[in-house]
Order: structure tokens, then C-alpha cells, then sequence
């Protein structure tokens, strides 16, 4: 139980103290304090209209106070707890202190502000809390600098006040003749040109947001009146006088300078005054277009149509009939598009000797026009050409029959003789020509082939003798290209990928025994001479007959010995 009384009763280090505004020494109301502790946010509390404020910080813990506020440069302080020995901390600690935050400046360099301003913990040697004179001293250069930076900044932006004092007062004058006048969108430039001579002021401001409050009144307004017009104009169109009317007599009531609504309403005066001999032009209209639908004479019959629906917008029969009869012309051009686009495409079948095609297009085109007699004619001359067409497919494919089988066998006089006779046939066709051109290619390639061939083997054998091997492998890899049956570049291409074989062994030997050999002299450099002994005993391993590692050992030996 006395443990418990003694636990509850632990010390405290009361921090109290004001917070102030840099530029007027004034003290700050709706500053936030924020305490961590260990790292962590521990408490948070905001300054009173008296700016003051007092802190309860417990035993054992290091604490970063941060003085914050929005617009502000924030400051921190650190604090410590710890490490207080139990006869001095009997009765807790006060600290008094006062903080004091300035506004936010661009440009101004304030990084040194991220830490802790002053670091404070229990003086041994005093017995109380103090200031930590060796990070006091490690920050007073640079917290000296920002001093200075700062009150030359304030004195700037008070000389700049002075200089702007005269026009921001004459932008305020204007502002508020306008406001005064309910002229709000004029009076809102002046109050904004005034905000961007002294942006802080908060009186420009504040007018700027009632002024949007007003002209959002206006807006509304508007909205009001759009509304009205948009119900007469609804009206209007159904025809609905009386409405119509009343509604834009209320857009009137609203925005009386207006003059659309005042041309409405004259309209529908005018329209009912005329609405007898209207009626009388429009049924004419209307009976001449029936009649010219009736007769097909189409074009005729809209135009009717169309000086009816001038007449009465409003009715729909007319503009039904406009629809029909659009609908009639389209399907009649449709037709004969299609009925031309088959025609067209026949005929370019019918050129392309493509006849069986041609008829099947002919055919869907009398669909559209059975009493077209161009269509027929082209069909019965397309048959006949098919007759004499298939005679002369049949010729023809006998000669390449023919001709192919004596190619396949390699018989290339007849295969020449019937491709020739093909190509008489069939002048058009390129197969028989392309054949004939093959086998002449084929002809001077076999000649070719073998004084190439005969040059590879003699460029190889001369490479392999003065050892170029790879030189002699191309050109016996060439060789076999040219006649893969034949044994001797096979023979020779054996024989070189065995050299070339042993001379990348030789070589990778080299390669182990310089590397060995390199390893070694730089262990014995460093006078790591056992490990050297190895590599250059590893080395011999490789090279019995090589003296370099021999006389390394007996010097090596001759070291360790001394």
C-alpha cells in the first residue's frame, strides 16, 4: 500500500509561460501546442485569448513541445525528464518561458527551425532545469542569422506598407464607392486589387465574399428569369397563347429591360390575329401535296408540304409526310445505287474474264430492274465466252501437265517445249513464263555451282595449310552448302574443329596459369608468403616445364627460411 502512495505522489516539471506574434509582441490566441513524448504525440492543447499556457510534463521521458499555428513558422523545444536523481526532483521543477511565432515568409530560410530551438534537462551541478549550453552554442550561429533575416524582413514589409499604404487606400475608396452604389462587379476588382497590395488585410477579403453572396442573388435571379422564358417558350410551341403570355409577362416582372419577352408577347398578338387566313393558306398547301403523293410526283408533293409546315409549325401532319416521302426518295436512290454498283461490279467481273461471277452480279441487278435488258444481253454473252474458255483451260492445263512431269524428272528440252506451248495459250499467265525462266536458271546454276564448289575447296585447303582455320571452316562450310553429299568438306570440317579444339584448351591453360601466376605475385608482394607458395606450386601444376614458378618457390623458400 505504501508503494502504491509513493508511486501516485511522482514529481512534475510545470512548463508555463505566453505565447506571442513576432510582428506586434502581441500575445496569440488559437495556438497549438502539441507535446510528444518518446517520439509520440502525447498532449495537444491551443493558447487562450491571453496566450498563456502551463504544461504538466511526468518523470523518465524526453519531450518535444511544438508551437504551431496556421500562416506560422512552427518552433519546438525539447525537454528531459530523465536521469534526475530522486532527492533533487522532491519537490518538482517549474520552467517559466515565453514562445513567440512570426508569420510564414517565402524565401526566408527557416530549415534550422525543424529542430528543437533550445534542449533543456536537469543541471546536476545546479540542481534545477537548464538550458543545454553546448546545443545552445551548436544553433546560435544559425538561429542568430534567422534573427537578423527576420527583422530585416519585417522592416522591409513595413517600408513596403509606407510606399503601398496610398494606393491600397485609393483601390479601398473605389471599392466601396461602387458597393455603396450596389455596383458589386465593379466594386469587386478594386477590393481584389487592394487584397493583392496587402494580402493579409482581412476587410478586402471579407467584401470580396459578401459581393459573391450578392452576385450569387443575381444568379439566382437569372435562373428565375431563364425559367420563366423557358415555360413560355414551351408554351409557345404547343400553342398555348394564354400561358405562354403569362409566363413571359413574369420574365418580365423580374428583368424589365429585357426585350425578348416583350417580342413574344407582340408575336402571339400578331398570331392570333392572323390565325383565319392561315388556316385557309395551309389546307391548300395541304390538298396540292396529298395530290402530288398520290400522282408520285414526289419532289412536287414536299414542296407543298414543306410551305404548309412554314405556315403551321406546330402541326405534325406536314413534317410526318416530309418523313414519307424521304423515306420513299431514299429507298428509289438506294435502288438505283444498288441496282448501278452491281452493274458496275459485272462489268468489271465480265473484264476480268471472271464470267460465272459476272452472270450471278448480272442477275441480282435484274432483281432491282427485271426490265432492263442491258443485264440479259451481258449473261447470254458471258455463256458463250465460258465455252470457249473452258476449251482453252483444258489445252492449256495439258501442256503444264505434261510440263511439270518432265520437270519433276528432271527432262528439262520437253518440259521447255510444253511450258512454251502453255504460255501460246495463255499469254497472261505467268506460271509457264516464271517455269521457263526457272529452268534456264537452272541450266547456268548447275554450271556455276560446280566452279563455285571447285574455288572453296581450293580457297580451304589453302587456309588450312597456312593454318587460318577459321578462314578454311568458312570456306568449307561454304563448300558443303553448295553440295551437301559430297565427303570431303565433311572430312575437312572434322579435322578443323579438332584443332580449333586444341588450341582453346592450350589457350585456357595460358589463361589458368597467367592468372595463377598473377594471383601469386601479389600474395608475395603482400608477404603472404604460404598462400603465395600454393598459387605458384598450383601454377607448376599446370606448366611443369615453365622456371618462373620454380625459382618464386626457392625464393619464397629462402624468405621463410630467413
Amino acid at each position: 500500500m505504501l508503494q502504491s502512495q509513493v508511486s501516485v505522489a511522482q514529481w512534475t516539471l510545470d512548463v508555463m509561460g505566453t505565447v506571442k506574434k513576432e510582428e506586434n509582441k502581441k500575445r496569440m490566441e488559437g495556438a497549438t501546442i502539441t507535446i510528444k513524448r518518446n517520439g509520440s504525440v502525447w498532449k495537444t492543447v491551443t493558447s487562450p485569448a491571453n496566450g498563456k499556457f502551463q504544461l504538466r510534463l511526468l518523470p523518465n521521458a524526453v519531450y518535444v513541445i511544438e508551437f504551431s499555428k496556421p500562416g506560422h513558422v512552427t518552433k519546438r523545444i525539447e525537454m528531459s525528464t530523465r536521469n534526475v536523481p530522486p532527492d533533487d526532483a522532491k519537490y518538482g521543477f517549474d520552467f517559466p518561458m515565453e514562445m513567440v511565432l512570426f508569420e510564414e515568409m517565402d524565401g526566408l530560410d527557416v530549415s534550422i527551425l525543424n529542430k528543437p530551438i533550445a534542449k533543456v534537462a536537469f543541471n546536476p551541478e545546479t540542481g534545477y532545469m537548464d538550458y543545454d549550453p553546448a546545443y545552445t552554442k551548436s544553433i546560435k550561429k544559425e538561429l542568430d542569422r534567422l534573427k537578423k533575416e527576420l527583422a530585416e524582413r519585417l522592416k522591409a514589409e513595413e517600408a513596403n506598407r509606407k510606399a503601398n499604404q496610398k494606393d491600397y487606400d485609393a483601390a479601398i475608396a473605389a471599392a466601396d464607392k461602387a458597393y455603396n452604389a450596389e455596383k458589386w462587379a465593379e466594386a469587386k476588382p478594386f477590393y481584389e486589387k487592394a487584397l493583392n497590395i496587402f494580402p493579409k488585410e482581412t476587410y478586402p477579403d471579407f467584401q470580396l465574399g459578401d459581393i459573391s453572396d450578392k452576385l450569387a442573388g443575381l444568379e439566382a435571379a437569372n435562373k428565375k428569369y431563364n425559367a420563366a422564358i423557358e415555360r413560355a417558350d414551351k408554351a409557345f410551341t404547343e400553342r398555348d397563347w394564354v400561358k405562354a403570355t403569362t409566363n413571359y409577362e413574369n420574365a418580365l416582372a423580374l428583368k424589365d429591360q429585357e426585350q425578348y419577352p416583350k417580342d413574344k408577347i407582340k408575336e402571339i398578338k400578331d398570331i392570333q390575329s392572323n390565325e383565319k387566313k392561315v388556316t385557309k393558306e395551309y389546307n391548300e398547301a395541304i390538298a396540292l401535296a396529298d395530290q402530288y403523293l398520290l400522282n408520285k410526283k414526289y419532289e412536287d408533293s414536299k414542296t407543298e408540304y414543306q410551305k404548309a409546315s412554314m405556315l403551321k409549325s406546330y402541326e405534325e401532319y406536314p413534317k410526318d409526310k416530309i418523313k414519307e416521302i424521304d423515306t420513299l426518295l431514299a429507298e428509289l436512290a438506294k435502288k438505283d445505287k444498288d441496282y448501278n454498283d452491281l452493274i458496275a461490279q459485272a462489268d468489271s467481273d465480265f473484264g476480268a474474264k471472271e464470267y460465272q461471277k459476272s452472270i450471278d452480279t448480272y442477275s441480282k441487278a435484274l432483281d432491282f430492274k427485271p426490265e432492263e435488258q442491258y443485264p440479259k444481253g451481258k449473261i447470254d454473252e458471258a455463256k458463250r465466252l465460258m465455252i470457249e474458255l473452258k476449251r482453252i483451260e483444258e489445252d492449256y492445263n495439258n501442256f503444264i501437265t505434261a510440263a511439270d512431269a518432265s520437270f519433276t524428272s528432271k527432262d528439262y528440252k520437253n518440259a521447255q517445249l510444253n511450258y512454251e506451248g502453255a504460255s501460246k495459250l495463255k499469254g497472261e499467265e505467268q506460271y509457264p513464263k516464271d517455269k521457263l525462266l526457272e529452268i534456264i536458271s537452272i541450266l547456268e546454276a548447275a554450271n556455276k555451282l560446280e566452279d563455285e564448289y571447285a574455288n572453296y575447296i581450293k580457297t580451304g585447303d589453302k587456309a588450312i595449310s597456312s593454318k587460318d582455320y577459321e578462314g578454311a571452316k568458312s570456306a568449307f562450310e561454304s563448300a558443303l552448302a553448295l553440295k551437301d553429299q559430297e565427303q570431303y568438306p565433311k572430312d575437312k570440317l572434322s579435322e578443323i574443329e579438332g584443332l580449333l579444339a586444341s588450341l582453346a584448351k592450350q589457350k585456357e591453360l595460358d589463361e589458368q596459369y597467367q592468372k595463377l601466376i598473377t594471383s601469386a605475385d601479389k600474395l608475395l608482394e603482400d608477404k603472404n608468403y604460404e598462400v603465395a607458395k600454393g598459387k605458384y606450386t598450383e601454377a607448376l601444376g599446370i606448366k611443369s616445364e615453365e622456371q618462373y614458378p620454380k625459382d618464386k618457390l626457392t625464393e619464397i623458400e629462402g624468405l621463410l627460411a630467413g
